[in-house]
């Protein structure tokens, strides 16, 4: 996707959109993002940080913890990624993706010290330095840091000490990177324990589980699991943490059974750990926003939910969200956009979208399916997958998707379900409406 619609304006960010995303055919090489930090001043450790990894939820636990942080008034850097529509949204100054003048003066500093030394880092490399750059030249409170991929190898994986790390969730993505276990998926995400700094886990595997307990008792890292040492209370309206019980009503505005109802406990548990109270903790959840993640708009009078869910994982919990808080009495059709990259695990994404299929049946529901393809390259042909999907019709371009679905949602005033590839979603939400990239909203 376009990083700017003038690039010779911005050289960095030009620069940036030339280099491969990742370098090597396993994992980027760690030396090299050490050795250009350590050239930049180690910017890395100028901010306190929360370190977050995991399979699925990174970036809504993050965005969580980022706005818990702005609610206690403090200033707040958050590096995320991919990208939905803008690199800059990958540089989070409280809550806002930095300005393109200033994000683009980091990149130019970055590859000016790579060139300088020999160094050929990856896109993924000068993107997450940049970021660590900016938010030290801004003396920010606080930084919390998503992985881009795994954890031991990845580019952030250069923090010294974090104040809290954290590992959402352990599933099957980018297996061939990763493994094609559980045990060495979760050996690599649990490559960012730090000597002595407190790990918070999501609700994980039994066998990532033990994975994750040997790392962290290897690095005597004090560890709390959700399910064993902190939980949602049995009325859905607290966390139990050992003996306390601490009250978050911002689950409240989040539909149950949703999987950020996880994620904010998560989050919560790790705002406790670093002191927060009660009432920044709700406020910042409430506060928080983190679009294309079970993302609802009205567009045109349409009811229109986007979600990134590109994996099993993701895929398995937005079926689970549509079908309890889609799925209405009143409903007699769902229009689902689609669009997926090859490189996923998609013949267990199909099985999934034909049991949710199955389910709508059942309930007298129908579901028009529309197959596109995600912009650039590794999309899953649009073709293929609509022959797994029931009477499904495809519209490779993804403007021309989404106005068959925008048209057939009104027509029947039905909801409209755009999901797939993070690249898809990139491409369509501009095209919904002036709906600006915002992961904190005061008020």
């Amino acid at each position: 996707m376009s990083a700017t619609s003038s690039p010779r304006a911005f050289a960095g960010i030009s620069a940036l959109e030339k280099l491969p995303l990742w370098d090597g055919s396993k994992f980027s090489p760690i030396e090299v993002p050490k050795k250009l930090h350590q050239l930049l001043g180690n910017p890395q450790d100028k901010v306190p940080t929360v370190h977050v990894a995991g399979t699925n939820g990174k970036g809504s636990v993050s965005t969580f913890i980022s706005s818990m942080l702005l609610a206690s008034g403090h200033s707040v850097g958050q590096f995320t990624s991919p990208h939905l529509t803008h690199i800059t949204e990958r540089c989070l100054v409280n809550g806002k993706p930095q300005g393109v003048e200033e994000f683009d003066a980091a990149i130019r500093s970055v590859l000016q010290h790579a060139g300088d030394a020999g160094l050929e880092p990856s896109y993924f490399v000068v993107s997450a330095a940049a970021c660590f750059l900016e938010f030290a030249r801004l003396g920010l409170d606080w930084n919390v840091i998503e992985v881009g991929l795994g954890g031991l190898y990845d580019a952030t994986n250069t923090i010294a000490a974090p104040e809290v790390c954290v590992i959402t969730s352990i599933g099957f993505d980018h297996t061939h990177i990763l493994g094609d276990s559980i045990e060495e998926i979760a050996e690599n995400k649990a490559g960012i324990v730090k000597a002595g700094v407190p790990l918070v886990v999501g609700r994980v595997p039994e066998a990532a589980r033990k994975v994750i307990r040997a790392k962290a008792t290897a690095a005597a890292a004090p560890v709390y699991f959700h399910g064993e040492d902190f939980m949602l209370s049995d009325n859905q309206e607290n966390i139990e943490i050992a003996d306390e019980d601490v009250p978050l009503p911002a689950l409240a505005r989040l539909p149950a059974g949703s999987y950020q109802r996880e994620n904010l406990v998560l989050a919560a548990r790790v705002g406790k750990l670093l002191g927060l109270s009660d009432d920044a903790i709700n406020k910042g959840a409430q506060n928080s926003r983190w679009p294309g993640r079970l993302e609802q708009l009205r567009v045109n009078g349409c009811e229109v939910l986007l979600d990134a869910a590109h994996n099993p994982d993701g895929v398995s919990a937005l079926c689970e969200f549509v079908d309890k808080h889609i799925f209405r009495e009143e409903i007699s059709e769902v229009v689902f956009l689609i669009g997926m990259l090859a490189r996923k695990n998609t013949s267990a994404i199909v099985e999934l979208l034909l049991d949710l299929h199955r389910r709508a049946q059942e309930r007298g529901i129908s579901i028009k399916w529309i197959c596109t393809e995600a912009p650039g390259e590794g999309a899953y042909p649009a073709e293929t997958l609509a022959e797994s999907l029931p009477a499904a019709q495809v519209m490779k371009s993804a403007s021309d998707a989404l106005f068959l679905g925008l048209q057939s949602a009104k027509e029947e005033e039905v909801p409209l379900v755009i999901a797939g590839s993070i690249f898809l979603l990139g491409e369509i939400r501009p095209l919904l409406g002036d709906f600006p990239f915002l992961a904190y909203q005061d008020g």
